[in-house]
């Protein structure tokens, strides 16, 4: 999405940064790709992970978001697509995404599980463990890796499953079809921003957009469209304040709703690293007061043993399904 999105950001510093979501990510996403290589193992695997993440591991259904696929499926397999000659190839399997020395126009992807299915169409898996990416076919990620994969293989289409588990460990599967149409586009659109991202590394100031790409971005701490953005908002947000007392044009509140939203995501990016630095190490506030970590605990009701041992007494699945009870909440949003 970056590349696309915001090519000036390319040519920034890149800081790695790990936040508690992203390694509850990567220690979900190390045990799921045991378990799904070797279910015979995966009580042992279960035992493998931290023991704060051990339970909600040994809720997810692991073989609900395969069926259909072959024997010999691959887990973090890397590919190299080559926007040079539209090729694409295999790089076998690369972890913690160490990948090859490479042009500008070779971009590496990693999918977390690729396999054939019986009619011979390839398949690729994402798993996401809370953060949801909206329709698939607008997802610059799934682009990308259905183009690599779809063009690595020499198949005509491929489909692309994204595997929700949601915090009870249930699963819920999103699948699309990409076709070699869909593909040849996105590879254009991708050599476009290539093209923009050269022409930027000869500017002094590269041109950057602010947008949801952001969230994630290595370079987002040292941007200068969020470090001149961050200074002035404070006078931006203080005007804003005063002028929501005053009352507001509908037109005026849509540019305070961007603003505050545009705040609300630079605020969170500073509050994120500030908690990783204080993971490691406390400092101090003034007045007495530090941040750290510190450790709580809560008692929550265990839905996933819960319905374990509700279908153990007896219990069908409609019977359980009539546990539940819809309800509908208003919200305002985009």
């Amino acid at each position: 999405a970056m590349l696309v999105s915001c090519p000036g950001s390319h040519i920034l510093r890149r800081v790695g940064k790990t936040t508690s979501r992203s390694l509850r990510g990567s220690i979900v996403h190390a045990f799921l790709a045991k378990a799904v290589q070797d279910p015979g193992s995966r009580d042992q695997y279960v035992l493998e992970v931290p023991e704060q993440y051990r339970e909600y591991c040994d809720s997810l259904d692991v073989s609900g978001c395969l069926y259909g696929v072959k024997p010999g499926l691959a887990t973090e397999q890397a590919f190299m697509l080559d926007l040079r000659n539209g090729s694409a190839k295999s790089l076998g399997q690369i972890l913690d995404r160490k990948y090859p020395e490479r042009t500008v126009r070779e971009i590496p992807c990693t999918v977390d599980v690729f396999g054939i299915l019986g009619d011979n169409t390839p398949m690729f898996l994402d798993w996401k463990s809370s953060l949801d990416i909206g329709p698939i076919q607008h997802n610059w990620q799934m682009r990308t890796c259905a183009a690599a994969v779809l063009l690595a293989t020499g198949a005509t289409e491929v489909e692309c499953r994204v595997a929700y588990y949601r915090d009870d460990g249930c699963l819920d599967m999103v699948p699309h079809i990409f076709t070699a149409f869909d593909v040849e586009g996105y590879v254009n659109e991708l050599s476009a921003a290539v093209n923009l991202v050269e022409r930027e590394a000869r500017r002094q100031l590269p041109l950057l957009a602010t947008g949801d790409w952001c969230t994630y971005c290595p370079c987002l701490t040292g941007c200068p469209a969020h470090t001149s953005l961050a200074s002035n908002l404070i006078g931006e947000l203080g005007d804003l304040a005063s002028a929501l007392s005053s009352g507001l044009s509908d037109e005026d509140a849509g540019r305070a709703w961007r603003k505050a939203k545009t705040a609300e995501r630079v605020v969170l990016s500073v509050l994120d690293s500030l908690k990783t630095r204080a993971r490691a190490r406390r400092f101090p506030l003034g007045g007495g007061k530090a941040v750290g970590e510190i450790t709580t605990s809560k008692t929550a009701f265990d839905s996933p043993k819960a319905r374990r041992l509700i279908k153990a007494l007896g219990a069908t699945e409609a019977e359980m399904g009539g546990l539940y009870r819809k309800a509908s909440f208003k919200m305002v949003r985009e």
